[in-house]
């Protein structure tokens, strides 16, 4: 790819156009959040048979920053040279565990979820967390205590789950848990356990401060996973309703 620092959008318009003659996608992003600091990064992608290889980089447009990517699809021959080589499968590695992670929590972030979560075994506990006025804490106590509301509520519930479960930040507030093979009762009792244990954390720097949450959650029956949580979704918000509790498919009232 093209070394570049500062372009025009047509001069990127001009070069897209004829990158792609060689390469099946190439992509213009704005903003430099997937890449933190690195200049360019690569990966391989699956969608579903298919297998890409991915390179980005930074480059700045008419002074603002934008990420530039280009896809390739390549067959298992070319993917494994590519793995036979010393210093590719550590990059891919490191690169895959840089873009698919909160920078923030260290949670997998909303791009791991559309990515990489392609279903969701039956029997799945799916449950969605949103810290309640959370707002509230940006508000009165400044953006830093919001910052580490956040990391504090990972951390209390990594410290509570198991080593195979999936905690995503999904949105600013909003965290989505996946725990495979549950029984409703079971999941219903872990997600009170982590609403009690996170009220009862302590926040750094600010001991008095108490953070609850409304939680809703379900076991997956074989949907798609994206009705599935849209299902923890609904009951989150009754959840909500209520004022900081939890709402899980076992609760017949809202069935």
């Amino acid at each position: 790819m093209k070394d570049t620092h500062s372009m025009t959008m047509q001069d990127v318009l001009e070069m897209m156009k004829c990158i792609r003659e060689f390469f099946t996608v190439v992509r213009l992003e704005s903003g430099y959040d997937t890449m933190d600091s690195e200049e360019t990064y690569c990966e391989i992608e699956y969608l579903k048979e298919d297998i890409f290889f991915v390179k980005a980089k930074r480059i700045e447009i008419d002074g603002k920053p934008y990420v530039i990517k280009i896809k390739q699809e390549v067959d298992e021959k070319i993917l494994q040279a590519l793995l036979e080589s010393d210093q590719i499968p550590e990059r891919l590695a490191y690169y895959n565990e840089k873009i698919y992670h909160d920078s923030l929590t260290g949670a997998y972030n909303r791009r791991f979820f559309q990515e990489k979560m392609i279903s969701v075994s039956k029997n799945t506990g799916i449950a969605m967390i949103d810290l309640d006025n959370f707002k509230a804490y940006n508000d009165t106590y400044g953006h830093h205590a919001g910052d580490l509301v956040l990391q504090t509520t990972v951390m209390t519930i990594k410290s509570v789950i198991r080593r195979d479960d999936i905690l995503i930040r999904y949105g600013g507030d909003e965290f989505l848990l996946l725990m495979p093979g549950m029984q409703s009762q079971v999941f219903h009792q872990k997600l009170l356990q982590i609403h009690q244990f996170i009220y009862q954390s302590e926040v750094p720097e600010y001991g008095k401060m108490h953070v609850s949450t409304s939680i809703g959650g379900v076991i997956a029956q074989g949907e798609e996973i994206e009705q599935a949580v849209e299902r923890a979704d609904k009951l989150m918000y009754a959840a909500k309703s209520q004022k900081s509790c939890v709402v899980t498919d076992v609760d017949e009232e809202v069935l």
